[in-house]
């Protein structure tokens, strides 16, 4: 049984926002959003969804073989997947869990600022920042999730050709 806050609502885990997101269904044609990492660098990709993959099935390879190149057979999905056709030419199967709406980025963009104007407006320095991130983290129970990204990232910034690009981002 999931952990009540002050108010008795559940507390959602990792695990349960991970679901959250990865039960957000897409139709052809939807324009979705996700990050994607390669080479130690971080970059958003923005495209139009071109295939509904059901579960254990695997993308069209007639349609799509450049995701079929340079690889052995690929596994189909456990869970409902989709193509991604980015630039109206590259195609890519995503994790469905990383999917966003389009939309979902104007809405990330007002977060940000607006947690911006809150951190101005009290004067909160660094340190207050990170004692209230960390404070928000504990009781979201997302610090497995924060391990996680900080492994992924710790690798990155001990790479010799790319630590100080790393830390600048």
């Amino acid at each position: 049984m999931p952990d009540a806050g002050r108010d008795g609502a559940a507390i959602p885990t990792a695990d349960a926002a991970t679901d959250v997101r990865a039960s957000v269904k897409f139709s052809l044609n939807d324009a979705v959003v996700w990050s994607s990492q390669a080479n130690g660098h971080s970059r958003e990709k923005v495209g139009v969804v071109v295939q509904v993959v059901q579960p254990m099935d695997r993308p069209d390879r007639k349609r799509f073989a450049a995701l079929y190149r340079g690889s052995s057979e690929c596994q189909g999905r456990d869970h409902l997947s989709y193509v991604v056709l980015v630039d109206g030419r590259r195609a890519y199967w995503p994790r469905a869990a990383a999917l966003r709406p389009k939309d979902a980025r104007v809405h990330d963009e007002r977060a940000n600022a607006l947690w911006t104007s809150i951190c101005r407006e009290d004067l909160w320095n660094a340190d207050d920042r990170a004692a209230f991130l960390e404070n928000f983290i504990l009781s979201k129970k997302l610090m497995p999730e924060l391990v996680a990204f900080a492994r992924r990232r710790r690798r990155v910034w001990n790479e010799p050709h790319c630590a100080g690009a790393a830390r600048e981002a």
